[in-house]
């Protein structure tokens, strides 16, 4: 081999050598929604005299649909859904008394019909939104998350997380109380712990009721649950013409 060609093949070598060291870095992934970090094993190899760094994905622990995209959705799931469940009892769970690490965007929506989204496909099972939905929690930071004991994910809100979808009503006047059922079978009833409030939407200009769930969520009342507010409204006791409901022993204004 001529010395031109021995060079050509030093470099080859040497710029093979540098595009595997690019790539040796892990990449960090949430252990518990992720799986494991996708660790890379590094080799040394002797052929020929040559030494070559080659690298594999370690994948004992990844989980199918989150770090192989070519498999269902679903599956991708399967280690937060987990985690849910074992993090309490039925109905909501104590999510303001955890503090865990935060790890990032998984691909979580929900859309502003209450739909719930993963990675653009919607989640259809609805025992598996109701979980989902006892761990949510929104910050101070004016941000929606999943949160587990281990773990703390994004969630996309596009309106409320939750809809209100029934209301039942008792009593009048100042003793009416109004209590409201959510797209997740949550029920409250409005109250000072529940406040109601009215804001207006645009670009049509009118109102959107929400009611306090827990924490800072807040259920989005459906048009047809308006129409029904609107046709309990009441004129205020203070001056001015205000309408607004009464419930919980107070007098909430449509604004």
């Amino acid at each position: 081999m001529d010395g031109l060609a021995r060079q050509i093949l030093y470099w080859k070598q040497r710029a093979e050598l540098w595009r595997s060291r690019r790539h040796l870095k892990p990449r960090r992934s949430c252990s518990l929604l992720l799986g494991s970090s996708e660790g890379y094993v590094r080799k040394w190899q002797h052929s020929g005299g040559s030494k070559e760094w080659a690298q594999r994905p370690d994948k004992t622990h990844e989980i199918p649909g989150v770090n192989d995209r070519t498999a269902t959705s679903s599956t991708g799931l399967e280690a937060l859904t987990r985690a849910a469940a074992e993090s309490g009892e039925a109905g909501a769970r104590p999510v303001e008394k955890w503090n865990p690490p935060y790890c990032g965007d998984i691909g979580m929506k929900i859309r502003r019909d209450g739909t719930w989204m993963y990675q653009g496909s919607p989640i259809g099972r609805i025992a598996l939104v109701k979980l989902f939905a006892s761990i949510l929690r929104k910050d101070d930071d004016g941000k929606t998350y999943l949160v587990t004991p281990a773990e703390k994910v994004d969630v996309e809100v596009e309106d409320a997380p939750f809809l209100a979808v029934e209301m039942a009503v008792s009593g009048e006047g100042r003793n009416q109380t109004l209590t409201f059922r959510t797209n997740v079978d949550d029920v409250v009833t409005v109250d000072a712990g529940h406040p109601l409030r009215f804001e207006q939407s645009e670009p049509d200009g009118g109102l959107k009721p929400y009611v306090l769930v827990r924490g800072r969520l807040e259920a989005l009342c459906t048009r047809a649950v308006y129409a029904e507010l609107v046709e309990l409204a009441v004129t205020g006791e203070g001056e001015g013409d205000e309408v607004g409901v009464w419930s919980g022993g107070k007098w909430w204004g449509l604004g």
